[in-house]
């Protein structure tokens, strides 16, 4: 489990990027893009460590999250039909 939610703190400073590319005011960072490439690298190392610690868990744990995204996209689209 703890494998699967260090997934999702590195997409959300990732997508700084994009938030930055579309509206570049909306977000103002110190240390824009360094510390957020420290981070990745950070937490990337640690997810390739506990992957090669415990790579079946860890790959349940990657198969979890990959089966959210057709089901993300499922509940979107009927939300925008509910609309």
């Amino acid at each position: 489990m703890g494998f699967a939610l260090g997934i999702f703190p590195l997409l959300t400073v990732a997508g700084v990027w994009k938030l930055r590319k579309t509206n570049h005011e909306a977000i103002r960072l110190k240390g824009f893009p360094f510390t957020q490439i420290i981070y990745l690298l950070a937490g990337s190392l640690i997810l390739l460590l506990s992957f090669l610690e415990r790579p079946m868990e860890s790959s349940v744990a990657i198969l979890t999250v990959v089966a959210g995204i057709p089901a993300f996209y499922l509940f979107r689209r009927k939300s925008k039909a509910g609309d």
